[in-house]
Order: C-alpha cells, then sequence, then structure tokens
C-alpha cells in the first residue's frame, strides 16, 4: 500500500480546475451558476473540455475526460480539482488516468457518487487523500447548503492536526457499540461494488468503511451487502459508517432496509454508525477519503486523527 499522500491547503484566490468525468449536468445553467459562485469567493476557474461535450449520457469520449483530469494535475497553475457532477462514466476511465502525475502533483481532489470510483483508484494507486464533498452543479450550482460550505471550506483551507467532524448527535444512531480506528474508505455503494476483484479495488484491512447511495431498491442494497459480505470485504473493516440511502422505490413486498443493514453489519463485532450526514442531500460532511480516522460509538463522534493538507 502507498505511503498517505497530501495535497497543499487551498489557498484564497487560488485556481480551481472544474472537470466532469462522468456524466453531464441533468440542468446545463447549474455548472454554470456554480462556476460562478466559485468565482464570488474569489477563486479561479479552470475550465476542462469535458464540461462543453456531451456522448449521451456522457461528458464527451472517454479520452476527453481521462486527458481532462491528466491535465488539471499536470497544470502547475492549477491548485484543486472539483468535480462537476457524478452520474456514470467514471469506471470507463480508470485505465486512462496518469497515475505517476498524480502521485508527483498532489492536488485538491473532491466529488462523489460516481466518482467514488476515481478517489478509491487514486487512494490505491498513488496513497493520495481525496476529499467526498460537494459538487459544482448539483450543489454550488443549486444553492450551497449553508452547513456543507463551512464543512468543506473547513476541511480543504485549514490544516488541522485533529478534527472532530461536526455531526449532530441527534442525528447519528449507534447501530453497534466500540471504537474503532483505521483509513476511511468507500462512497457510494453501488460504484464501490464494481470496483471488487479489480485492480482498483481498495486495500481494506483495518479501514472504517463508509456507504451511501441513492435510488436503490432495498433488495439491491442487500445483494451489494452480500457482495461486500462473499467479497470478504466485511470481515476486514474496523467499523462501519452509513450516510444516507435516499429515493427508495416503494417495492411491495418490501423488507425495513434497517433489519437489512443489521442482519450484515450486527455479527461483525465492529462498531457501526448510521445517519452520517452525507450522499445525495443537500446536507453534507466534508469526508478526507484514505486519512486515519477515529469512531466513537458511544458519544457517536468521528475524528479525524491527522492532517489531511500541507502548507503551500
Amino acid at each position: 500500500m502507498p505511503r498517505t499522500l497530501l495535497p497543499p491547503k487551498l489557498r484564497r484566490g487560488a485556481t480551481i480546475g472544474i472537470v466532469a468525468p462522468a456524466s453531464p449536468p441533468r440542468i446545463a445553467r447549474h455548472l454554470e451558476e456554480g462556476i460562478e459562485l466559485l468565482k464570488s469567493r474569489g477563486y479561479q476557474i479552470r475550465r476542462g473540455a469535458s464540461l462543453d461535450q456531451h456522448d449521451g449520457y456522457l461528458s464527451g469520449s472517454d479520452e476527453t475526460r481521462a486527458s481532462d483530469i491528466n491535465a488539471m494535475f499536470a497544470d502547475s497553475s492549477v491548485d484543486a480539482i472539483i468535480c462537476s457532477r457524478g452520474g456514470y462514466g467514471s469506471g470507463r476511465i480508470l485505465s486512462r488516468i496518469d497515475y505517476e502525475g498524480i502521485r508527483k502533483h498532489p492536488k485538491i481532489f473532491v466529488g462523489y457518487s460516481d466518482i467514488t470510483a476515481l478517489m478509491m483508484a487514486i487512494q490505491r494507486a498513488t496513497g493520495m487523500i481525496t476529499f467526498a464533498g460537494p459538487m459544482v452543479a448539483p450543489d454550488f450550482g443549486q444553492g450551497m447548503d449553508a452547513f456543507s460550505d463551512e464543512a468543506l471550506f473547513a476541511m480543504i483551507t485549514h490544516i488541522r492536526a485533529r478534527r472532530r467532524l461536526p455531526v449532530v448527535p441527534g442525528e447519528i444512531h449507534a447501530l453497534c457499540p466500540g471504537n474503532a480506528v483505521g483509513r476511511l474508505l468507500g462512497g457510494n455503494m453501488a460504484v464501490l461494488v464494481t470496483l471488487l476483484g479489480t485492480p482498483h479495488e481498495p486495500e481494506w484491512n483495518d479501514s472504517i468503511l463508509f456507504l451511501e447511495d441513492v435510488g436503490e431498491n432495498i433488495y439491491k442494497i442487500d445483494r451489494m451487502f452480500s457482495q461486500l459480505k462473499n467479497a470478504g470485504v466485511l470481515s476486514r473493516i474496523s467499523g462501519l459508517l452509513l450516510g444516507s440511502f435516499t429515493s427508495i422505490p416503494a417495492d411491495a413486498p418490501n423488507r425495513e432496509l434497517h433489519d437489512v443493514v443489521s442482519e450484515y453489519s450486527l455479527p461483525l463485532g465492529v462498531p457501526v454508525l448510521s445517519g452520517i450526514p452525507f450522499g445525495h442531500q443537500a446536507r453534507k460532511l466534508t469526508l478526507p477519503m484514505g486519512a486515519t480516522i477515529g469512531m466513537d460509538a458511544a458519544r457517536k463522534t468521528i475524528t479525524v486523527l491527522e492532517p489531511v493538507l500541507l502548507p503551500r
């Protein structure tokens, strides 16, 4: 496993590269409004070529989308990279990413949802901490939630030796007791399971696994938990964090999500917290993926135990 690699912190007036590794925005003006919001904060913007291309559900060809990411990491004038949207397509370009270039030029990289594939592949290949957090079109472009705004910029602009994530104890539920320490890995559940058995699968030993999803039937969530179990992932983690599972279709007959989660998590003997404010919802934390964190089920707290940024 590569040593942990830290990107430099984001400074005032820095240049942010915007890329579209997966799908184009559902509403084009949300992308432009998100970019304008970042400009209003004093940031310079470098637009990737993929922002202006469409190939059905993809933001241009695989070559274009991958080249955008490689170029942004290689460009010394770009200080951070934020993805425009998730959707689908990140998995198609994993073999085209210049991981050695990322290792030589680490930068803040922010996204979630389908971007999970890129974040985990980058972490596996380079050890670089990435940030699961708000994206340009769905978050900045639709009126950024104040909690999410503060959580993102506190994470990527300030260096802290350790920090407790700003979760509200009343919204967090302890499904299994205990404390755990480990590297934070995971993201969108449906995307994550597609990495199993590939060269981009994370190294799970003693990690804390984070999962969230949107629009998935409960039986599909059950199937993904089963896949994680059968692949040996669940037996190797030291803790489990569950974000939001939103827009679940109302099937009939059906089962309760809580029951399905309990069937897989209770036998593990590791602490489990649910209700983490992250996922396909307006209000979300920014999570440093690949960083060492501690979780305390009794206190319902999550603490980042090491710096996740370098000074410039």
